[in-house]
């Protein structure tokens, strides 16, 4: 079938102005629920005189991030975590509602020393996790990696800008 010049012209620029107008829809649209919009930044975790952890973690400092955090990430792998950082010290409350993974939460104080850990939380729960004492940064790592890093009360928070 062979079609004029005009006829293909026509189609075109209709096919060209549909895009114009529909297009920054759809690129909002997938940015709103893109999942990689955190920073991503090293850290590293001492663990004891001898022994220290590095990991690559998601940053959530600003109000709507930390709001944001884990929630409907079905997806989290070994070595990777977000870190939460509030410019501020006080007693922190997560919970599991929205977020389909296993989660260990780990509470750090303003000098960087776990000071209080909540291994295991079940996914979708609406039970409140308390950092029970005044902390300024959370650490969540897959359920899991708490143990298998031998990470333990006192293990310090480095290496990171706040």
């Amino acid at each position: 079938m062979v079609y004029s010049a005009n006829y293909l012209l026509k189609h075109w620029l209709c096919a060209f102005a549909m895009l114009a107008v529909i297009g920054p829809s759809l690129a909002f649209a997938q940015k709103a629920v893109s999942t990689n919009d955190f920073p991503l930044q090293k850290i590293e975790i001492t663990l004891d005189d001898t022994q220290s952890l590095s990991l690559i973690v998601e940053i959530a400092q600003t109000h709507a991030k930390r709001a944001q955090g884990l929630m409907h990430r079905e997806v989290l792998t070994d070595s990777q975590g977000m870190l939460f950082i509030w410019p501020d010290r006080a007693v922190r409350q997560f919970w599991m509602k929205n977020t389909p993974l296993s989660l260990d939460i780990l509470f750090f104080d303003e000098f960087g020393t776990l000071v209080h850990l909540a291994e295991a939380q079940t996914p979708f729960s609406e039970r409140i996790v308390t950092s029970l004492m005044p902390v300024q940064y959370v650490l969540e790592l897959p359920a899991g990696d708490t143990n298998r890093y031998g990470i333990e009360l006192g293990a310090k928070l480095t290496h990171f800008l706040p």
